[in-house]
Parts: structure tokens; sequence; C-alpha cells
């Protein structure tokens, strides 16, 4: 209601009883009359009581309001909350999934150290090996070249030696030849 709405709701009991008496009623008749006009008035008023109580209720509907805004968010913050501690709890999960991993990693990693190590020396061993099997291989042939330059030596030496006899026989057969020819020729001019 605006201001002259209120100005005109406003019923003044004493100016009613006093324009009545003055048009010539009685003051008691008057008085009924303004009481009965006011009843509905005053059913619909509201006094110092009815506006306080109902400042109470406004103020305690206005704080359950509050307080249904304040469970609402702190439920809404222990949902959160409780989301929060179940993605925690994964978190924790994966991290120790995740350190086992990285744990076995790095003895995977530490026995594959170990493998190529011991490729390593299995690699140089091997190379030895082969170099021993070569050298082997080298006295075998060096010891069978030497047989056979041996074996050639003893032919060479056999050839030679017969070269050597048959080589004395023609010197001694020449020698002889020349010497009769020396004796023919000796005859002959003799």
């Amino acid at each position: 209601m605006t201001a002259p709405q209120v100005a005109e709701a406003v019923f003044d009991s004493h100016r009613f009883v006093k324009r009545l008496t003055e048009a010539g009623m009685e003051r008691g008749l008057a008085e009924v009359l303004a009481e009965e006009h006011m009843g509905p008035w005053i059913r619909n008023v509201a006094t110092k009581t009815d506006v306080e109580s109902f400042r109470r209720e406004a103020a305690t509907k206005a704080d359950m309001e509050l307080v249904r805004r304040d469970l609402a968010d702190t439920e809404a913050n222990i949902r959160r909350d409780v989301a929060t501690k179940a993605d925690m709890e994964l978190i924790r999960r994966d991290l120790a999934d995740t350190e086992a991993n990285i744990r076995r990693d790095v003895a995977t990693k530490t026995d594959m150290e170990a493998v190529r190590e011991d490729l390593a020396n299995f690699r140089t061993e091997a190379a030895s090996k082969k170099n021993l099997a070569t050298l082997r291989a080298d006295m075998v042939s060096k010891k069978d070249l030497e047989h056979a330059v041996k074996v050639a030596r003893l032919g060479l030496e056999k050839r030679i030696a017969e070269l050597r006899g048959d080589l004395i026989k023609w010197m001694f057969g020449a020698l002889m030849a020349q010497g009769a020819l020396v004796v023919a020729i000796i005859k002959l001019f003799s």
C-alpha cells in the first residue's frame, strides 16, 4: 500500500462519533456504531505483539534458511571431501603401483647391467678363445709346415746326395774319358 492508501485505510473512530452526534444521533448509539464499524478494521490491524511475533518468526525463518544453506554447503563439502578422500586413496594406490613398477624396473636394469657385463666378459672370453683357436690352428699349420719343410729338406738332401753321386760318377767318367783321350793322343803322337 502507498502512503495515501494507508491514510485512507486508517479509521478515525473519534471523528466518526463526533460527526454522528453533530448530525443528531445519540452519543451511545454513535459509539456502538463506531465500534461495529471498526470491528473488521481491528481484526485486520496488527498489534505490537503481532509485529514482534512476526519479526521473531521472520528472523527464525531467515535463520532456518541460513541453517539450510549452511547444511547444504556442509553436505556439499562433505561429499567433495569424501570424493577427494576416495581420489586420494586411488592416487595412493597408483603411487604404490608406480613405486613397485619403478623398483622392479630398477632391479631389471641392474640385472640388465649384470647381463651386459657378463655378455662383455663372454665376448672377451670368446674372442680370447677364438684367438687361442686361431693360434692353435696356426701352430698346427706351423707344425705341418715345419714337417713339410723337413720332409722337403730331406727330399732335397736325398736328391742332392743322389745328384752328388751322379755328379761324381760323371766327373769320374769324364776324367776317365779325358785320361783315355790324353793317353790316346800321346800314343798317337808318340
